[in-house]
């Protein structure tokens, strides 16, 4: 004889067969921080159990049959809990020089800016390639006052030590020879300030 239980998402889950039950464990991985974008905060469901008492048992000379069989079956939905967001502890996008996967992600996130220029985006074409920049479809823009997140980057510049006051500063673009020193140094630090920068000032 034969039972079945059915889910929509089936690759993702993993089976324990008992003595008196069957036990459906969600067995994907989830995702953690990263600092390129948000992402959700996603918690493991507690298993499922399905006692063999209460399955629909078929003799096995009706397994050709199998899809005939279930045709009305009931679809189990077995998914990871959403907690809304993480807290995200890398850089909002400064300019339109994003890949638009990331925009969007900063857009459901709930930043502004990126709503604005995703939407701008959608706008501009029904076939968004997601896998390339914003500036391909909307050209290259920067923040509208967009400020950086709250912490103290320390830039050697010219033989000198320069602080950037990232909490205190609004950006602006950056060209020329500063552009130049500054830009390199903030792609090390992973900073996605380039090619724009914070005010700084100058520590004797």
């Amino acid at each position: 004889m034969f039972a079945s239980v059915h889910f929509d998402n089936c690759w993702v889950l993993k089976g324990h067969c008992h003595n008196q039950f069957l036990e459906i464990e969600y067995n994907e991985q989830i995702p953690t921080d990263n600092l390129k974008y948000p992402v959700k905060d996603l918690a493991k469901p507690e298993n499922i159990q399905f006692d063999f008492d209460d399955l629909q048992w078929n003799g096995i000379e009706l397994l050709p049959q199998f899809n005939e069989l279930n045709e009305n079956a009931v679809i189990n939905e077995f998914k990871l809990i959403d907690r809304g967001w993480r807290p995200f502890k890398g850089e909002l996008p400064q300019t339109t020089e994003t890949l638009i996967w990331n925009l969007k992600k900063f857009a459901d996130y709930g930043d502004g800016q990126s709503q604005e220029w995703f939407a701008d985006v959608q706008e501009k074409t029904d076939k968004i390639n997601y896998w390339v920049n914003a500036s391909k479809y909307i050209g290259f823009k920067p923040g509208n006052k967009r400020r950086l997140s709250k912490a103290i980057y320390i830039l050697p510049l010219q033989g000198k030590t320069f602080f950037i006051y990232s909490f205190a500063t609004d950006i602006w673009p950056l060209t020329g020879p500063l552009r130049r020193s500054l830009g390199p140094f903030c792609w090390h630090l992973n900073i996605d300030c380039f090619p724009l920068a914070a005010r700084f000032e100058h520590v004797e």
